[in-house]
């Protein structure tokens, strides 16, 4: 099997196939996320005032590891085609493939759970940037101090909305999902599906 085209190739979503999928999303959604944290360094670092004291060769590998789990989240959540094939394994016409209501209540549950996780992870943090605002901001680091902490609560407000959209079972990610993956299941020549529901 070859990963040419991203996935492209028809293929029955067996159960293994949907697991494989979920965990790959899972992991997907937790590269977003520290991709985002990754953020907060990169304000800070970048702030004008303190450019020639912080920027080093350290905040461009944190900018590589930012564009690396951008992209690592991208292929994983919406590209991972190739990869459920290659975890799987191809489908064979005894696998039995999984109905929409499997695929839909799959996606549901990872999103809800990892939306749990990122508010259980996040609670601490909206607690430090809430007493950070209520803190006098020491003189002699007041531009740089006040840019980290802006920037750490927009992420932080972002990160809450991620989680509560997850909570929700992610509707439109999971609806197209299920579009998505019932587009790329075989057909046979009278546009029936090549595999049967049970």
């Amino acid at each position: 099997m070859t990963i040419a085209g991203f996935g492209r190739k028809k293929y029955a979503m067996t159960r293994p196939h949907l697991i494989a999928k979920l965990i790959l999303a899972t992991i997907g959604i937790h590269f977003l996320l520290h991709a985002m944290s990754n953020i907060i360094s990169i304000a800070a670092a970048l702030n004008p005032r303190y450019a020639s004291e912080t920027i080093s060769p350290k905040i461009f590998f944190v900018i590589l590891k930012l564009l690396f789990a951008f992209a690592v989240s991208l292929i994983l959540l919406f590209r991972s085609d190739w990869l459920v094939q290659i975890i799987a394994g191809p489908d064979t016409d005894q696998c039995e493939k999984v109905s929409n209501q499997w695929i839909t209540a799959g996606f549901r549950i990872i999103t809800c759970f990892c939306g749990l996780l990122i508010i259980y992870h996040r609670m601490e943090l909206l607690l430090y940037y809430a007493h950070a605002i209520s803190t006098v901001v020491p003189e002699n680091q007041s531009s740089q101090y006040l840019t980290k902490i802006l920037a750490g609560i927009f992420v932080e407000i972002i990160e809450w909305i991620i989680a509560i959209y997850l909570i929700f079972g992610a509707p439109h990610y999971t609806a197209w999902q299920v579009r998505t993956i019932t587009d790329k299941q075989p057909k046979r020549s009278n546009g029936v599906d090549k595999y049967e529901q049970k």
